[in-house]
């Protein structure tokens, strides 16, 4: 799997380098130092590595359709097969963790700007002084950390359905974006085709749509009404990663 992403990476490279676009002055990759969820054991090992593919294969999904705006035709294919490659590697990894290879039909779109937070929240230990972890066109920072403490279950195994969330965030100082009225959402990104939002109650406990199975990206939200291309105007705290 290796050889195959540092591939895909050169794919990356090329591509900058055929429209003179050069990383280092725009984004210097070598100004932050990166680091790995906690934990040592190769459980977490596999668990990251996953969670690096579909962070990957999310943000992938995204660029291609902004690429095939711009009609060009030779970069969307090599993305759109390297998808496919990584889409094989996640399948080889939910294998090792004894599940299905692929829970669901189609891959789950994340918009970049929830990726680059992901990545930035959860791989980058910190960034240097001068413009470390900048990318244009991204939020200005990440947003607030998410995470899932606990599971209402349909059955008494951890392999049932997830019928509640109970989440932990906090609000940032600065305001939200959006409504900013005070009321939240959970936005529930699942395979390709299925995006809903569920209110969130002051407890931070929410209701998991009955259509979502699978590896789902979730965010909370301050506006429900929002597309998903218009997720991160109103995102309040995420994305995080959860199986159903």
């Amino acid at each position: 799997m290796s050889a195959q992403i540092s591939v895909h990476y050169q794919t990356l490279e090329d591509t900058l380098n055929h429209f003179d676009v050069h990383p280092s002055g725009t984004f210097n990759d070598t100004a932050c130092t990166l680091k790995l969820p906690a934990g040592d054991g190769i459980d977490e090992y596999v668990i990251a590595s996953l969670v690096l593919l579909k962070l990957e294969i999310g943000a992938l999904a995204d660029v291609s359709v902004l690429i095939a705006q711009k009609g060009d035709s030779w970069f969307l294919p090599a993305l759109v097969t390297e998808v496919g490659a990584k889409s094989r590697m996640s399948a080889v990894i939910n294998m090792i963790q004894n599940r299905n290879a692929a829970a669901a039909p189609r891959e789950v779109l994340l918009p970049v700007e929830l990726a680059w937070s992901y990545a930035m929240t959860h791989f980058v230990e910190s960034c240097g002084p001068d413009n470390g972890g900048k990318i244009k066109n991204m939020p200005e920072k990440p947003f607030a950390p998410l995470e899932v403490v606990h599971k209402e279950l349909s059955g008494d195994t951890s392999e049932d359905r997830a019928l509640k969330v109970t989440l932990n965030y906090t609000v940032p100082a600065g305001g939200e974006g959006g409504k900013g009225n005070g009321e939240h959402w959970v936005a529930w990104v699942g395979p390709w085709g299925t995006y809903e939002c569920t209110k969130l109650d002051k407890s931070k406990v929410a209701e998991v749509p009955e259509n979502m199975f699978g590896y789902v990206w979730i965010a909370v939200v301050n506006d429900d009404t929002v597309g998903l291309s218009e997720l991160a105007d109103v995102t309040v705290a995420g994305p995080q990663i959860d199986g159903l």
